[in-house]
């Protein structure tokens, strides 16, 4: 029997003549060579497969998972009307102090 090394390829686009090239090519090796990412890779196609895996989790959706992303959204709305209020009183004083109508 055969021993693969590698089982799966792991690409890293870069631009031609980057400073960084080999820095990231010898630290994917060595997570490559540890078997961090194939640790990684059989945890996300256990949990795409329906598999049970410790990132899967019971796999029932509610709203205690999402609360997170409500209050980044309620957050940025918050943020979004401030600025808003912000810029619209800066437009009106502004055009009251040039005088034009």
């Amino acid at each position: 029997m055969r021993e693969q090394i590698y089982k799966h390829f792991m690409i890293w686009l870069l631009r031609r003549n980057t400073p960084y090239t080999h820095l990231i090519s010898d630290n994917l090796i060595r997570l490559l060579e540890t078997g961090i990412l194939s640790k990684v890779y059989q945890l996300h196609t256990g949990s795409l497969l329906g598999k049970s895996s410790p990132a899967r989790g019971d796999g029932v959706l509610n709203l205690e998972h999402l609360q997170g992303a409500f209050i980044v959204l309620g957050l940025g709305v918050v943020v979004s009307a401030i600025t808003l209020l912000m810029e619209l009183s800066y437009s009106v004083s502004k055009h009251k102090n040039t005088g034009v109508h």
